[in-house]
């Protein structure tokens, strides 16, 4: 757990324990407050949060090395072109691979947001409902 200033973080309890992994099981927890060491265990816990998947069957085959690990390769953008020869894979991967592909009812954001470009893209949604009715809710029913 953090504590933010508004400014950024300037202290996270860590387990005192440093073979112990931050749970609810924990009972005793360091602060942090030096600013490469915040740095440190964040990473140090966002890598291991984010590497979970590593060895699922679509990380761990030769297509998810191919995508890479950050989803930016040219195979991954064929995906999302829907131009990506879908052949040999399971049916799962098969299904997954084309609930990929790009849709074009929305348009792509620039790469770079200035405050203006923010403005005029949040001026597009609609105000959320704080009362939903039963026509606000997802239908389900209708999920693959």
């Amino acid at each position: 757990m953090g504590t933010n200033t508004g400014a950024g973080l300037r202290e996270i309890h860590v387990p005192t324990d440093p073979t112990k992994e931050p749970s609810n099981s924990v009972q005793e927890w360091t602060s942090v407050t030096s600013p490469p060491d915040i740095i440190k265990h964040i990473m140090t816990q966002n890598n291991k949060q984010f590497s979970q998947a590593k060895d699922t069957p679509l990380a761990d085959t030769p297509l998810g090395r191919t995508i890479g690990h950050n989803g930016d390769s040219e195979v991954a953008e064929q995906i999302l072109q829907g131009t990506f020869e879908v052949h040999h894979q399971i049916s799962e991967v098969t299904w997954f691979i084309e609930k990929c592909k790009k849709t074009h009812k929305y348009k792509s954001s620039p790469r770079t947001s200035t405050q203006q470009c923010s403005r005029v893209h949040l001026v597009a949604y609609p105000k959320r409902n704080p009362h939903p009715t039963q026509a606000d809710t997802l239908d389900t029913t209708k999920l693959p």
